[in-house]
């Protein structure tokens, strides 16, 4: 919260002094600042529906490489998600799992078959990390909770980048 202020909030004044509009990404943002009249913007494709097809031809030949990658602050996810993915992993062989996760992530998804668990990054190097091809399915479990009615599409734009597609 403090971050969120530090370099957003604090400014907020001035923004309201410039005129300035406020796209938001949920409804639930939307009705939380609904006295600066925000609009809701929903994502676009952002790229070639060819782009995913090359995957989906190629999990069909191999493997497929589903990931979920999450900081400290999806710890019900992460956990939600832990019994779905045993579960996949035990009756597909052709799946691989990718995690991202701390100590308790790690200590959580060891003993699953075909799971890599990558420690946490900063965010420049893991632009370049989610870059690197070989990803399928991005996962994005978004649990009933107040931070994620907020927070809605933006694992989509990483799922993009990352060329796979998002089931969320």
């Amino acid at each position: 919260r403090f971050k969120l202020y530090s370099r957003g909030t604090r400014h907020f004044k001035w923004l309201i002094q410039q005129n300035a509009q406020l796209y938001v990404s949920t409804p639930y943002l939307q009705n939380k600042y609904q006295a600066h009249n925000p609009i809701v913007l929903t994502p676009q494709q952002i790229t070639s529906p060819t782009a995913h097809s090359t995957n989906a031809t190629h999990k069909t030949q191999k493997r497929c490489r589903v990931f979920y990658h999450a900081t400290a602050s999806h710890r019900q996810e992460i956990e939600w998600l832990y019994p779905v993915m045993k579960q996949v992993l035990e009756t597909s062989p052709h799946i691989e799992f990718e995690i991202i996760g701390d100590a308790k992530t790690r200590s959580l998804y060891k003993n699953l078959p075909r799971t890599t668990i990558i420690d946490p990054m900063s965010w420049i190097d893991y632009q370049s990390f989610i870059a690197q091809p070989g990803r399928d399915i991005g996962l994005a479990p978004h649990l009933d909770s107040p931070f994620n009615r907020a927070r809605s599409y933006t694992k989509l734009f990483d799922i993009e980048r990352a060329g796979a597609i998002a089931l969320l």
